[in-house]
């Protein structure tokens, strides 16, 4: 590949790493949700370890899909900001309607 190519070529890996963060932060509410509903010893323990196997198969995806396997710090700093949006956005939204919807049922304004 030559420079040029590279060069634009990281605007797609920019976003694949973006979409990869959001990804990663989407599996952790699943499992983040597991963890709540469940709250048995054991579940801890194996959530992390399908969070970790998940998170690594994400990471080796976004890795090989958008460098071909070459380490760059800003493929994971966008993975990270792709993370960061999906927690800001959608947890921050989702819980805030939840807790506001329980507070209402329980009477507490």
């Amino acid at each position: 590949m030559t420079p040029a190519e590279q060069v634009a070529a990281q605007p797609y890996a920019a976003l694949l790493c973006l979409y990869a963060g959001i990804v990663c932060g989407i599996v952790y509410d699943l499992f983040r949700l597991v963890r709540r509903l469940w709250r048995a010893r054991p579940v801890e323990p194996v959530c992390d370890a399908l969070f970790s196997a998940a998170l690594g198969a994400i990471a080796a995806a976004m890795l090989l899909l958008s460098t071909g396997g070459r380490l760059r710090l800003y493929l994971f700093l966008f993975a990270g900001a792709g993370y960061a949006l999906e927690q800001f956005a959608v947890y921050g939204t989702i819980s805030r309607i939840v807790h506001t919807w329980m507070r209402k049922r329980a009477g507490i304004r």
